[in-house]
């Protein structure tokens, strides 16, 4: 087994974009339980207060849509509306989120969070740099799979979910950074199509972020 702890010892010099991972847990949970609720049938609509700001702006508060599907699987969506009040502009997020029907009750809370926190780092990364190629346009022009892991957007919203459930896998009992990589799905999903350099700053969010959580 490679002693990845050891690897990433001094890669700690990225971090993922940070998040208020409580905020989004509690919302996640809310969301699954008013989706459940609902009987497979109907859709949960929600404006919420998300206490963060960027840029020195206090983020605007963000509509959830959220919505059983026939689709196989979970499935989101970043808009942002633009609106110009006098001299100032603002961006107000809408996140679409589709579960798919017949999804176990015990399941939508996570899927959930995963859908949460990848919009909400693209939302978060167009908005601190007032990008046109947000996260869905920008990936939508990308033809393969390794394009489209890679490309800058996707790579940020993509690593924080690996740094959530490497994290999330540490705190529930994984024995070392190994048996926590391979428990990330998402790790086993795009890892393979990361550029070396791509995966190397994956690998360094996640030393930092467990540096910093003292694991």
């Amino acid at each position: 087994m490679i002693d990845l702890a050891v690897q990433l010892r001094d890669l700690v010099e990225t971090r993922a974009i940070r998040l208020n991972k409580g905020w989004t847990r509690r919302v996640a949970r809310d969301l699954a339980k008013k989706l459940s609720s609902l009987g497979g049938r109907g859709e949960v609509r929600d404006r919420l207060d998300y206490p963060g700001k960027t840029n020195g702006e206090k983020i605007p508060p963000i509509d959830i849509d959220m919505s059983w599907s026939d689709g196989k699987k979970v499935r989101g969506k970043l808009w942002t509306t633009v609106v110009k009040e006098g001299n100032t502009v603002r961006y107000l997020p809408s996140i679409d989120i589709f579960i798919p029907i017949g999804t176990k009750p015990g399941e939508i809370e996570g899927l959930v969070h995963d859908v949460l926190i990848h919009e909400l780092t693209h939302y978060l990364d167009w908005l601190y740099r007032k990008r046109k190629d947000k996260g869905g346009e920008y990936a939508a022009q990308i033809k393969t799979r390794a394009g489209y892991y890679n490309s800058p957007s996707e790579l940020k919203a993509f690593m924080q979910m690996v740094v959530n459930e490497v994290v999330s896998a540490l705190v529930i009992g994984a024995k070392n950074i190994d048996q926590a990589l391979k428990k990330s799905k998402t790790w086993r999903q795009i890892s393979k199509h990361l550029t070396p350099r791509n995966r190397k700053t994956v690998l360094k969010a996640v030393a930092t972020e467990i540096r910093n959580a003292g694991l």
